[in-house]
């Protein structure tokens, strides 16, 4: 009985069944796979001269803005209502957009790449949406974050030795159409409707409308997001300029994706006790000094340790940004936007990086992921603070 109390309690409606719960998480789960393959996918798109060197960044950004624009659409634009066969429509969308995938080269890969990107992200807002309903959305946030690291981990490191060697890229396409079919299967099992994210309008806006400091706590997730995977971009090109041997920056990038793994175990652990604005600092701190440190071009050790100490702090940054949006936005709007967000980050951040790289330094890449994550901590703090006044002085916030 006291689990079944506890367990409503956890969220603001009706709790799903765990039944429910694992299918969003298995639908959230293998809608994202494309996310640790790509750069291995990509790259033997180029090799076999399907697309240029050049043309990889746009191709990248192509499908994560599309991801970014499924989210958003499905998240805030549709109601919570027929997820199963919104869910199922998805899917069926991503399997044929991977199989296309396999036949065409640029430009219609492009084309391709757009349509898988919409339809993850169409399948991604269905966790979303119930994240969003948890009164505590970083703790199952951190679960999916493992899940997802777990399962991309794993079809990297045995795409190479599996699909890859006999069918090149379209063997990490086959591979993605099989977990888009295994996210339609799951997707049957998803609740089919949820009532509405916010009942009780209490600061008179409509219902539709993001308020401005939500609006803002998203602008901070796309600035944090940027840094993120501008730094993790260009991680490996800076241990090459370090005259760092390839075997081991392999090594140390597949270990950085492992301990983000980590970090986002220890924010199941701890989401439930320690604020964001805690966790942020530190991690802000932290990360300015590890974009120090590498820019002194270390050697071994030093970038090894740097890498994984990055790769922690980025599990657990990650799903604290539920947590900051809803306490920013009790109406839980910009929470259902954060996948978007998310996305878009991961691909303007990459892009803006580039423009401050050159053929013999990288280090240009740290200076704008690091201004990327000053702004997150300028947007982080100004919020907080806020929020501290909204709740000693609730009369100068008549509507947010």
């Amino acid at each position: 009985m006291a689990t079944s109390v506890k367990r409503r309690q956890a969220w603001l409606l009706d709790p799903p069944s765990h039944r429910e719960l694992a299918a969003v998480m298995a639908v959230g789960t293998f809608a994202l796979v494309i996310a640790g393959i790509q750069p291995l996918l990509f790259g033997a798109l180029v090799n076999e001269g399907r697309i240029s060197a050049a043309g990889l960044g746009g191709a990248v950004t192509v499908e994560f803005l599309a991801l970014a624009s499924g989210v958003a659409l499905a998240s805030a634009r549709l109601q919570p209502v027929h997820l199963r066969l919104r869910g199922l429509l998805a899917a069926m969308a991503l399997i044929a957009a991977n199989v296309m995938s396999m036949r065409h080269a640029a430009p219609l890969l492009y084309v391709d790449r757009g349509i898988a990107g919409f339809s993850a992200g169409v399948l991604l807002s269905i966790p979303s949406l119930l994240l969003a309903r948890s009164r505590n959305p970083s703790k199952l946030g951190a679960v999916l974050m493992v899940l997802q690291g777990l399962v991309q981990v794993a079809f990297s490191a045995l795409l190479p030795l599996t699909l890859m060697p006999a069918w090149g890229a379209n063997g990490g396409f086959l591979a993605l159409a099989g977990t888009s079919t295994l996210a339609a299967v799951f997707v049957l099992g998803v609740p089919n409707r949820l009532p509405a994210v916010a009942d009780d309008q209490s600061d008179g806006e409509p219902a539709q409308k993001l308020p401005p400091a939500g609006a803002l706590s998203l602008l901070g997730v796309v600035l944090v997001y940027a840094f993120v995977f501008g730094f993790f971009s260009y991680l490996g090109q800076i241990g090459t300029e370090a005259h760092l041997g390839s075997d081991l920056i392999g090594l140390v990038l597949a270990v950085t994706v492992a301990a983000s793994i980590v970090g986002s175990l220890l924010t199941a652990a701890i989401a439930p006790k320690v604020s964001f604005f805690r966790v942020y600092g530190i991690s802000v701190a932290c990360n300015a000094a590890l974009i120090v440190i590498l820019f002194q071009l270390p050697g071994p050790i030093g970038f090894a340790l740097c890498a994984v100490c990055f790769g922690v702090f980025w599990g657990l940054l990650m799903p604290y940004q539920l947590n900051f949006t809803a306490e920013v936005d009790p109406t839980r709007r910009a929470t259902l936007l954060v996948p978007g967000a998310q996305a878009l980050g991961a691909s303007l951040g990459p892009l803006l990086c580039a423009l401050s790289v050159t053929a013999t330094d990288s280090r240009g890449a740290l200076i704008v992921a690091g201004a990327c994550l000053l702004g997150f901590l300028v947007i982080v703090m100004g919020l907080h603070a806020r929020q501290r006044r909204l709740l000693s002085h609730p009369e100068l916030f008549p509507s947010t």
